[in-house]
């Protein structure tokens, strides 16, 4: 079964690089994330016709990359990745 979505490893790599120690919009507008946002750069860097922002910043919160900072807005934590 192919999934619809799916994040390489680079590319959560470059995710938690880009927004280490930042407070971003989750940017979860399927037709026009928030600028400077988790979905934006999802969009930009994926090129997907879908925004999974909001499935993406909870499984960072759950693996412990980042934190809910309020409604629609996530926090990453410094350490990234283990």
């Amino acid at each position: 079964m192919k999934c619809p979505v799916s994040f390489p490893q680079y590319f959560m790599h470059a995710v938690l690089e880009r927004f280490a120690g930042k407070e971003v919009p989750a940017g979860g507008s399927f037709d026009g994330p928030t600028r400077g946002s988790l979905g934006e750069f999802i969009k930009d860097k994926l090129k997907l016709t879908l925004n999974p922002a909001v499935y993406l910043a909870a499984l960072l919160i759950d693996e412990g990359c980042a934190e809910t900072a309020g409604r629609g807005k996530i926090r990453f934590l410094s350490k990234g990745l283990s």
